[in-house]
């Protein structure tokens, strides 16, 4: 079994799956190859691996808009991450590596999408998903790390919500969420992304114009994109389906037997995610499926007289396992047939095609006519890009006419946009064609394959990603995709009350998120001070904003600021003055750009992005030395309680042969003395005294510190816990704690202050 790490306050989490050897990725490419190359074999060689891969699997969150939310709800999604191993040539620094993503094709079983191409079912390790098992050993082999999501209502989040098929937002949603999730994630396994690159096969042709579309409007940077057998004209392909090919435009191959199970898809995730009450039922007729024969000639008797309707309806729901998670679900053996010989590409299975499941002039109806209309409205087709962008179609493809390519992809005529037709080739081939340029001829295109082709703009050294200032913010600007740590580092603090504000990561859509926190503790007498910083990670397109605080932890506006180029290397000075209350005062820092690679102590501050969440994520055996300074009348209790996370339920304490407590409960703090680590439990306080202590970690894990008080108050260092307006974050595991409660706080946070100042 696999372990999973949490960031924890990132809504991102990861297990790691295996390191395959490129001979096992060889062997496995291998076995599955010949499924692709059909009908007739065209000469396709499977090809050899020469890197071994490292594969993970990514949980990561994305609000999802659906009908049955009244607002958007948080979901938890699934992807895969792959990290190719090393050459005997290559050096453990030299891990700058361009980044690609790749979009799968139809699922005919949900649960074994790119984050299981590669699985663990009954002890052993089986195969998945081929086409993205082919993709990462490709991308492997020259150098490229990859990701893959799983898409909504696959993997992960099957049981939460029905699959977006053919559905544009939440599936660019999921696609771009798992490039925001691998933004924070590849840094701390040591890669730092530079170019990116996207391909997509078949429906994944289809999202991968979605997602360069919502990138381009990002100003994210793609580099450059590929595509094969792209659906584009969504309500001429789906028109074409439903016809059995007596529709215009006429194409060379009849349309393949397992569209059936496609239009079954299709038809249910419009009905659910487009609010088309109905739309199932008026489309699919509900009479018994005529006897047919199965690839061998054998008769597929349909005894149970089971309808169109029931079983599309089974399958949209469950895939390929419908009997096996459907008990109610009658003539198991029959529905099997059904579903298997509906994949053979040789198999023609008589009164189960999509034409005999519609329901006669069905799509002339109020809600065909609407379902049509949407179809037409996020088709993919005309748009002009600004990312050079390549198509492979096949000119007997028995899914997409070629006819539907062409119009709407090279809108305008549009310079960035090559499209290579394939002789010969089924949806399949197509496929392999586009990564190996086989011994089909396209017909007045290029053999060249997309490996080669994204070869062609890769670059020794991709341009850097700097800051560019504006008159309130700062914006990353690049040409090529990458991403840039940036140190903040405060310099100054005035005023009578401790200044702290949070640091906002901007897209170009204006969604924002906090990424960090920066202040400072007011001056004691002595002029003993803490001063915070932080290093925070961006990606090209992003601007990086500010909110103050007050000391009550609320935002507000009132304040100038002024950014400041410095001379002497790429950062800048900023001057933050707050012009809202009575305790006026200024807070002054320098903004610098770092080396990407993050170090230990980065990935122990990766969850802190709140004001008041000072959790650390570390490791068993680590020793960390923890600088200590006090300035309060009191002697208390400093210390550490190992958290749990999950994405949506939050942060609670496990304990043996009971509840887990809630950091937030009074059983929180009335247990306090026992959900101590043992490892490190000291007395602090006094006036302005400064130590230095280590701490060797006993276990992986979260840990909140925690302070507790000589009259019994509890602070908990960690968003929502009881107590935990009582402390701030003044940047990058740097934490202090306010002693004093309510109408007696001086809102210092100086009266204990801890820094983890280095990692062993």
């Amino acid at each position: 079994m696999t372990s999973v790490k949490a960031l924890a306050g990132t809504g991102i989490s990861y297990s790691f799956l295996r390191t395959l050897k490129a001979t096992e990725l060889t062997a496995l490419i291998k076995s599955g190859f010949a499924a692709f190359d059909q009908p007739i074999s065209q000469g396709f060689v499977a090809p050899k691996i020469d890197r071994s891969v490292d594969l993970y699997r990514i949980f990561y969150t994305i609000d999802i808009n659906h009908p049955q939310f009244t607002e958007p709800q948080p979901q938890v999604l699934s992807g895969l991450l792959m990290i190719p191993g090393l050459l005997a040539e290559d050096t453990q620094e030299e891990r700058t590596l361009p980044l690609a993503i790749y979009n799968h094709g139809t699922l005919f079983n949900r649960q074994l999408p790119p984050s299981k191409v590669v699985f663990e079912e009954d002890q052993e390790w089986a195969m998945g998903s081929y086409e993205t098992l082919i993709n990462i050993g490709l991308f492997a082999n020259n150098g490229y790390a990859m990701i893959a999501s799983d898409y909504v209502g696959c993997g992960n989040n099957f049981s939460f919500l029905h699959e977006a098929y053919g559905v544009k937002e939440p599936t660019s949603e999921a696609i771009i969420g798992l490039l925001e999730a691998s933004r924070k994630l590849l840094p701390m396994l040591g890669v730092n992304p530079a170019q990116l690159f996207l391909n997509g096969w078949s429906q994944g042709g289809m999202n991968t114009q979605w997602a360069v579309q919502q990138l381009e409007t990002l100003q994210i940077p793609v580099t450059t994109a590929a595509v094969s057998s792209p659906f584009n004209e969504l309500q001429e392909t789906a028109k074409w389906w439903l016809s059995q090919g007596s529709n215009n435009p006429v194409s060379p191959a009849e349309p393949a037997p397992w569209l059936s199970l496609c239009v079954g898809i299709l038809i249910s995730s419009y009905e659910s995610w487009y609010d088309l009450n109905g739309l199932f039922n008026a489309l699919i007729k509900d009479e018994v499926i005529p006897n047919g024969k199965d690839s061998e000639g054998n008769v597929i008797r349909n005894d149970a007289k089971v309808t169109y309707r029931e079983i599309l309806n089974r399958f949209a729901k469950y895939g390929d396992r419908a009997v096996k998670f459907d008990s109610s679900f009658s003539n198991y053996s029959w529905a099997v047939n059904i579903i298997r010989d509906g994949f053979k590409f040789e198999t023609t299975i008589p009164g189960f095609t999509p034409a005999d499941m519609l329901i006669n002039g069905a799509l002339e109806t109020e809600i065909g006519i609407q379902f049509l209309q949407k179809l037409e409205s996020i088709s993919p087709r005309y748009w002009a890009y600004g990312t050079p962008l390549k198509a492979w179609y096949g000119l007997s493809d028995e899914a997409l006419p070629p006819d539907l390519v062409a119009p709407g992809m090279k809108y305008k005529g549009d310079p960035l946009v090559t499209l290579v037709p394939v002789n010969g080739a089924s949806h399949r081939q197509t496929f392999l064609n586009s990564l190996l340029a086989s011994p089909l001829q396209p017909k007045g295109g290029t053999d060249q394959n997309l490996i080669d082709w994204f070869a062609s703009f890769r670059k020794a050294s991709p341009a850097l990603p700097s800051l560019v200032a504006a008159s309130d913010h700062l914006i990353v600007k690049s040409e090529d995709f990458g991403v840039l740590a940036v140190l903040l580092n405060v310099e100054q603090q005035q005023g009578e009350r401790a200044m702290h504000l949070q640091i906002v990561r901007t897209r170009q859509d204006g969604r924002s998120e906090l990424i960090g926190t920066l202040g400072g503790t007011t001056a004691s007498a002595n002029q003993l001070q803490s001063l915070g910083s932080a290093r925070v990670l961006l990606q090209v397109g992003d601007q990086l904003r500010f909110k103050l605080l007050s000391t009550n932890g609320n935002t507000f506006d009132n304040f100038a600021i002024e950014i400041q180029q410095k001379e002497q290397d790429s950062g800048f000075n900023v001057n933050l003055k707050n012009t809202g209350t009575s305790q006026v005062g200024s807070l002054q820092f320098s903004i610098l750009p770092q080396p990407n690679i993050f170090k230990a102590i980065d990935v122990v501050a990766a969850p802190q992005s709140e004001v008041n969440n000072g959790l650390l994520q570390l490791s068993q055996g680590q020793k960390l030395n923890l600088e200590i300074t006090t300035d309060c009348a009191f002697i208390n209790r400093l210390g550490f309680v190992q958290l749990n996370t999950d994405p949506l339920t939050g942060l609670v304490v496990n304990t043996v042969g009971k509840n887990d407590i809630a950091i937030s409960s009074t059983r929180f703090k009335d247990e306090i003395d026992t959900l101590l680590d043992p490892g490190f439990q000291i007395p602090t306080g006094g006036r302005q005294i400064s130590s230095n202590l280590d701490w060797i970690v006993g276990q992986d894990g979260i840990y909140a510190p925690v302070l507790i008080t000589p009259q019994g108050n509890v602070f908990c260092g960690a968003a929502g816990g009881i107590g935990s307006e009582q402390m701030r974050m003044l940047g990058q595991n740097i934490i202090g704690f306010e002693d004093l409660i309510g109408q007696y706080s001086d809102y210092d946070w100086n009266d204990v202050v801890f820094a983890i100042k280095s990692i062993g």
